[in-house]
């Protein structure tokens, strides 16, 4: 069932039966985290199993335990004015009306971080979080320990803490690719090989979709109704790898965005699709043909950006390739210094020089 326009829920008590249904339908959910999403009370489970299985209704659709894991809950929320306040951030994303233009976001933070800024943050490993560069954070200030640290009475001391450098209380803001606290994640303990969000590039909102490096871990609990026969399953997935779960993520959050006609930028970083018996039984062939039906349907202009250190080949490459987009490529660690304004003010490139490419030719 497709949207022209998606609304949200902001789910603040028991939702139940039909009410659950209606809470979906709206296809952006914000939980608060007492009040769960289900379809029958535990009571009348109990019920019907004959015996006493289930606990509490946190324990079928709470959020932490079903509803985020499993993508329908976007994002938790503590209190209804948290939520309140998450759902305000998440409409200054989207324009007031239907085809008019994104407001660009002018407000004291642009003073200290205007759009010919450096880029600071640089991954020197291939295994780091991609939140810090689209984001950044915060770097503390580290200085080695002194010898008075280290020793103790002229004994050497044998803790962790004189191995370890010694942090000061200065800390300095590592700047990354989109504006200083604009980047908002959600969906992020659903498929978590991928991460997806908001963010402002010069004050223009744009869709953010971004590659997990790292390993990351799947659990699926086991179901108190099946008793013995129920057990919890636990597997790795490896990093820069499409998976079943993370190709639907991406396909649904580009379907997201071009509801918003919000640029789309794709920090590429993908060795492939995951091709085996599991995978392919969990239709990671329908799930990965969903990013190419999104993306040839996407009507705003779609970025495609290689981090330093990425990869993109296989599956993943046939992909990217179904549209005519624009590859970023970052030739040398050197020309990470700048980031400057392209392409209308909506592609910002990290490179004293511009070096676009189109991915077809």
């Amino acid at each position: 069932m497709h949207f022209l326009r998606q609304t949200h829920t902001h789910i603040t008590a028991l939702s139940v039966g039909i009410g659950a249904y209606l809470v979906r339908l709206t296809q952006r959910i914000i939980q608060k985290s007492d009040s769960p999403i289900l379809l029958t009370g535990y009571v009348a489970l109990n019920n019907l199993l004959g015996k006493s299985v289930y606990i509490s209704n946190q324990q079928i659709g709470g959020s932490d335990e079903v509803m985020s894991p499993n993508g329908v809950s976007h994002m938790k929320v503590g209190d209804d004015l948290e939520g309140a306040y998450q759902i305000l951030k998440w409409l200054s994303y989207v324009p007031h009306s239907f085809g008019c233009a994104h407001t660009i976001e002018s407000n004291l933070l642009s003073l200290y971080d205007p759009v010919d800024r450096d880029c600071e943050y640089y991954p020197f490993t291939d295994k780091y979080d991609p939140r810090l560069l689209i984001a950044a954070d915060y770097q503390k200030n580290l200085r080695l320990p002194t010898q008075s640290e280290m020793t103790t009475n002229g004994e050497e001391q044998k803790s962790e803490k004189s191995e370890i450098e010694t942090e000061t209380a200065n800390e300095s803001w590592l700047s990354g690719l989109f504006d200083r606290d604009s980047f908002t994640e959600y969906l992020s303990q659903w498929a978590t090989s991928v991460c997806i969000g908001r963010a402002r590039l010069g004050g223009i909102p744009v869709g953010v979709i971004a590659a997990e490096t790292r390993t990351t871990q799947c659990c699926i609990p086991p179901d108190p109704a099946l008793e013995s026969d129920s057990s919890e399953i636990m597997w790795s997935k490896p990093g820069e790898v499409w998976n079943p779960d993370s190709s639907f993520k991406t396909a649904q959050a580009i379907r997201d965005f071009k509801c918003d006609n919000l640029p789309l930028f794709i920090l590429a970083n993908w060795r492939g699709f995951s091709g085996g018996q599991r995978d392919m039984f969990h239709q990671i062939l329908k799930y990965g043909s969903y990013i190419v039906d999104e993306l040839q349907s996407y009507a705003e202009p779609v970025f495609v950006y290689l981090p330093p250190t990425a990869d993109l080949r296989g599956g993943a490459w046939v992909v990217l390739d179904s549209l005519k987009c624009t590859v970023l490529r970052l030739p040398k660690p050197m020309c990470w210094s700048r980031r400057a304004l392209w392409a209308s003010n909506i592609e910002r490139r990290n490179c004293s020089q511009p070096c676009t490419e189109s991915i077809r030719n």
